[in-house]
């Protein structure tokens, strides 16, 4: 407040003149930007501390589960109509969710006739299969439904007879699952799951979200479903084509937790954390086929493990342990850690 006193005739005027307005505004800006940086990072450290305390969990669910079935959990369990339910359906009762696991109907299981998670199931089951559960979402990212957390399923483009724990075909006696015993490279050096961002529900085409289908079978001639065993560096080369602005992507990514295959809960070592390359199939997205993009969720292609979380992923291991992954781990490393039986004699980092 500016007053006004009088001495001998002279006014005196006392109060704040404008440059001392400008240096306090000043010393404010320059507080808030020395503090407003510490308070996102502390948020953002307290983030990262949730995820890890999550895949910790899935971790102890994942342990439970092979302690009683003596295997973990399987990809497809092909129970009733169902076709290729996620580990998650078989996981729930051991991750706290008893109540989800007892309402899934599975004599009705799900319809696939749609790729849409929000409108593909049986009605029966829309109420437990819709339901969102919080211990697989990440703080970090803005998601309200369907995983962050992926199960691994090797360090090859094909996840039918990959070389990871949660690969399909990996048999045992002719059985579709994965066991310990299989792991000879140790369970403490044997990825289970790791990080992957979820599509924001009725977003366009992200790089980072999304994944194209690049029809690269069709124009090589290669048979369909991976038979042909693509190799991660030619799929790497395949996923870099992905234009700016591609017609034939899958707009739902991760947004299902039941639901099976590299769309929903599977990722793969093809490429490092966090790659700038974005993820590719090389399946078609004929809209005259079956492998129409609104229908089909790949068994094949560059799924990469990606988060928000600054410079690299959280990932679980099978013994249940979680590190912190950078994102310029060596990628020979990297897709060491994700087979369980290649022989790789590497130090995780």
């Amino acid at each position: 407040m500016t007053s006004i006193r009088r001495e001998g005739g002279a006014s005196f005027r006392n109060g704040i003149t404008m440059l001392e307005v400008l240096v306090v505004i000043g010393v404010i800006a320059m507080l808030a930007a020395l503090i407003l940086p510490a308070v996102q990072a502390a948020r953002e450290v307290a983030r990262r501390a949730q995820c890890t305390s999550h895949m910790r969990q899935l971790g102890q669910g994942i342990a439970s589960y092979e302690g009683i079935r003596g295997n973990y959990p399987i990809r497809d369990g092909k129970v009733g109509p169902a076709i290729y339910w996620s580990p998650y359906v078989e996981l729930l009762p051991h991750i706290g969710e008893q109540n989800v696991y007892g309402n899934i109907d599975f004599d009705k299981g799900i319809d696939l006739q749609r790729g849409d998670p929000h409108g593909s199931y049986i009605q029966d089951n829309n109420a437990a299969l819709l339901t969102t559960l919080p211990l697989l979402l990440c703080p970090s990212d803005t998601s309200e439904e369907g995983t962050n957390y992926r199960f691994c399923a090797g360090s090859l483009p094909s996840a039918t007879g990959g070389d990871g724990a949660f690969s399909w075909h990996r048999t045992d006696s002719g059985t579709a699952l994965g066991k310990p015993a299989l792991v000879t490279d140790g369970e403490s050096h044997t990825v289970a799951m790791s990080e992957k961002l979820v599509s924001p529900r009725g977003s366009g085409w992200s790089r980072l979200h999304n994944f194209w289908y690049s029809g690269y079978h069709n124009v090589m001639g290669y048979p369909y479903g991976g038979r042909n065993r693509i190799a991660p560096d030619e799929m790497i080369d395949v996923c870099k084509l992905t234009p700016d602005d591609p017609v034939s992507w899958h707009p739902f990514s991760g947004q299902s937790w039941s639901q099976c295959w590299f769309a929903y809960v599977l990722y793969n070592h093809v490429a490092p954390p966090n790659s700038e390359i974005p993820d590719c199939t090389p399946w078609n997205a004929n809209p005259n086929s079956w492998l129409d993009q609104s229908q089909q969720s790949p068994t094949e292609g560059m799924f990469t493990a990606r988060s928000w979380q600054p410079g690299g992923v959280n990932v679980l291991f099978l013994d249940g342990h979680v590190r912190f992954i950078s994102d310029s781990v060596d990628l020979a490393v990297w897709r060491g850690m994700a087979s369980i039986d290649g022989g790789e004699n590497i130090d995780v980092p």
